[in-house]
């Protein structure tokens, strides 16, 4: 028998049969060649096998090349004579057949039906083994990926073990604040008492200075209590962690709830549903205002106020009114309406002094429950598109901040909430404060639409609170993106903190008021940050009331521009690339002074 690709017959060294997964046999060399980068198409059927080695991963059939070797054997020895000797019939008078004689055309058949069975059987067994191979294999990455989850538990039980850590030296501050905080409210007792027991003049006014003295160490501490507390990272992380935490681990029982045999503890049992964010939030705010009643006594003491003192303008109020708690440089936190009863740790009866019971000051709780209300929101473009609770309350309190990175220096700039419009600030070279939420500058930029941008500019002269003049970009043009660049700082430079430089025709028609200057803020200056910007009819307006356009149009001072305030609407401009769209009237407002380059 011969090879079907290479036509020369099977031996048992060179040429020795190897059988595919298919059931085609094939001699060593031809399979040999046959193979390419791991695959070997079968020349008879086609199907393409995968190779995990070399081609001896194909086994060779050995009962063929027994066959194979009987049949040589076979046709080498010559034929016996019939002749029916005593020695060549058996018992029953039949001819036997002697060892090494010819094969019978039926046994022959029957021989070749057995080995392509087996030949079958040979193949199932290779792909059963390339099954198990295969499984092998997914069990080894499966065991890798169990490591790798481990490693990662491991790691976030280290993540919450280092939450612990600030939370505990959080504590452990405020234990020291809570002990200087009784030494304070001795001080005061006994101040009051002095004020109360005093009978000459001399004493009264020694008493009233020492009264004085108290009140402002008291005060100093207050302050020092507002400033550190609450911990903006030691609280922010703790919700995030905890929240992460419970999601995950509720998640995790309740998934695999049936795959170990050992029963859940009780303490386990807990995570078997899923707990919301709002649960937990609930229960974070009863921890705050539902104190532990063993504590009562203590905090009694810590927030009695003497009854003769101005209780009139302490008394405790029915609610909390809102108002603006400054928490960092330029940026304002807006306390939320709660009720009293709700909000603070409220004392009842008097203390051992006769005192009433008064509210504590819950500026810091209201932080906390803040951070709280916002750490687990993740701060995105679309998220600020959407502009829901609680990304609306971070923009109204002035909590949000975009940040750009450059190689050497870090700059940041406020989101702000006015009118229903998100308004980016200038970028400025300094670090967003402790407690903001940040956002990449490029997300943020990515939101705006330059076909129909809206940019404002808030000016301010003495006497005179900052009042913005909102401009209308359209359509998308080159001028109008140096613009909004200059407006933003984008590429460093800014139109901020310069001054208007002059009054062109102050009373006449064609009255305008220019400025723009931000290299020398002189007028000689305000280059052009984006080059060979032109002047043709895409910037072609009639020059009406509100346009806004260049003042020149050369590179050296092409970012001065021009509010008018007077136009003149028979005239074209060939540099219009912006119309006022509100607060015109602070321009005109401006052209009135004396001096406008008082203006920023």
């Amino acid at each position: 028998m011969e090879c079907k690709v290479c036509l020369e017959p099977y031996d048992d060294s060179h040429k020795r049969p190897r059988v595919l997964p298919c059931g085609h046999t094939f001699c060593s060399p031809c399979i040999r060649g046959l193979v390419q980068d791991g695959y070997l198409p079968c020349p008879t059927c086609r199907t393409e096998h995968v190779i995990p080695g070399d081609y001896s991963f194909f086994p060779i059939v050995f009962e063929f090349e027994e066959l194979l070797n009987r049949v040589k054997h076979t046709r080498g020895t010559p034929a016996t004579s019939s002749s029916s000797s005593p020695s060549s019939v058996t018992s029953s008078g039949r001819p036997r057949r002697e060892r090494g004689s010819a094969i019978s055309k039926k046994l022959t058949n029957l021989k070749v039906e057995q080995e392509s069975s087996m030949c079958q059987s040979t193949s199932a067994c290779v792909r059963m083994r390339r099954q198990l191979a295969m499984y092998k294999a997914s069990l080894v990455e499966w065991e890798r990926e169990h490591r790798q989850l481990a490693g990662d538990l491991r790691r976030f039980v280290q993540l919450n073990e280092e939450v612990e850590r600030l939370l505990a030296r959080e504590r452990e501050a405020v234990e020291r604040m809570q002990l200087e905080g009784v030494d304070k409210t001795q001080q005061l007792r006994t101040a009051r008492r002095t004020l109360i027991e005093v009978r000459s003049s001399q004493d009264t006014f020694d008493a009233l200075n020492h009264g004085d003295f108290a009140q402002d160490e008291a005060e100093d501490w207050m302050l020092k209590c507002r400033e550190a507390f609450p911990g903006v990272d030691a609280v922010r992380k703790s919700v995030k962690v905890r929240a992460a935490t419970s999601k995950a681990v509720s998640q995790m029982f309740r998934e695999t709830r049936n795959c170990s045999d050992v029963p859940l503890t009780p303490a386990e049992e807990r995570y078997s549903d899923i707990i919301s964010l709002a649960d937990i939030f609930a229960d974070q705010a009863n921890s705050l205002t539902d104190p532990d009643p063993s504590a009562e006594e203590s905090v009694s003491e810590c927030l009695a106020v003497p009854q003769e003192s101005v209780s009139d303008s302490l008394c405790l109020a029915d609610e909390i009114v809102s108002e603006p708690i400054h928490v960092a440089e330029d940026s304002v936190f807006e306390a939320v309406r709660v009720e009293g009863s709700e909000a603070d740790l409220v004392t009842d009866g008097e203390d051992a002094d006769g005192g009433e019971g008064a509210e504590d000051d819950s500026t810091i709780l209201r932080k906390v429950r803040h951070i709280q209300f916002t750490a687990t929101v993740d701060l995105t473009a679309e998220s600020l598109s959407l502009m829901r609770e609680p990304v609306r309350a971070m923009l109204e309190a002035g909590e949000v901040y975009v940040v750009q990175e450059g190689q050497r220096h870090v700059r940041s700039a406020k989101l702000s909430l006015r009118e229903d419009m998100i308004c980016l600030h200038h970028l400025q070279e300094k670090h967003p404060p402790a407690l903001a939420r940040t956002i990449s500058y490029c997300e943020v930029e990515a939101m705006l639409d330059y076909s129909y941008a809206l940019t404002f500019l808030e000016l301010a002269w003495p006497g005179s609170p900052p009042r913005r003049v909102y401009i209308r970009l359209s359509p998308d043009s080159g001028r109008g993106r140096q613009f909004v660049m200059l407006c933003s700082g984008e590429k460093g430079h800014s139109y901020a903190n310069t001054n208007f430089l002059r009054v062109k025709n102050k009373g006449l028609r064609g009255e305008c008021l220019q400025g723009g200057d931000y290299n020398f803020n002189s007028g000689v200056g305000g280059h052009n940050i984006i080059p060979g910007l032109a002047c043709n009819g895409e910037y072609k307006r009639r020059d009406v009331t509100g346009s806004v356009g260049a003042v020149y149009t050369n590179a050296l001072n092409g970012a001065q521009f021009y509010i008018r305030t007077r136009g003149r609407p028979a005239v074209n401009r060939f540099t219009v690339f912006g119309q006022v769209e509100k607060g015109l009237e602070v321009a005109a407002a401006a052209i009135a002074l004396q001096d406008v380059k008082k203006e920023t």
